[in-house]
């Protein structure tokens, strides 16, 4: 699928993330490009948690998460 997404940055949005695991390995395999990844869930307590974990395992890409209402 990264194959396919055209150099340069890159912006995910993806809704109802929970913990995203299955985004993380999406976005590992984007490597070295710039990336803003903006997950949206309903649950502060989840999108909080993720930001810690993205955080760590992704400190060259920006995190925007949103907690929707």
């Amino acid at each position: 699928m990264v194959a396919h997404i055209p150099e340069g940055p890159v912006e995910v949005i993806e809704l109802g993330s929970g913990l995203s695991d299955k985004t993380f390995e999406f976005l590992r395999a984007l490597g070295d490009r710039p990336v803003r990844y903006r997950p949206i869930d309903v649950s502060a307590d989840a999108i909080e948690k993720m930001g810690v974990e993205f955080k760590k395992r992704f400190p060259h890409f920006a995190y925007d998460g949103i907690v929707a209402t």
